[in-house]
């Protein structure tokens, strides 16, 4: 689990460069400069693609998984609870 969320936490880095590349082009089209339109286009179509197809599915499987095993000890706590008289 550790090595996942490492790389989740990579991944964010890396989406958040491309961001922040994505607005210095921007910034450039506001100034009257000519930005990379095929850099932007990339950077758009990468973030997309690969948070929806990779990234974001990893990402749900295990919410998926964290949410059944605390309910699963939140119903092992009440149990307990009820089992000692509390």
């Amino acid at each position: 689990m550790q090595e996942q969320i490492l790389k989740w936490k990579a991944e964010h880095v890396d989406f958040l460069r491309l961001l922040d590349l994505l607005e210095q082009q921007i910034s450039l089209f506001h100034e009257g400069a000519t930005p990379s339109y095929d850099l932007m286009l990339d950077i758009v179509y990468y973030l997309t693609h690969f948070a929806d197809k990779f990234h974001h599915p990893r990402e749900d499987v295990q919410g998926h998984r964290m949410n059944r095993c605390l309910r699963t000890r939140v119903c092992e706590g009440r149990c307990k609870q009820g089992e000692s008289g509390v």
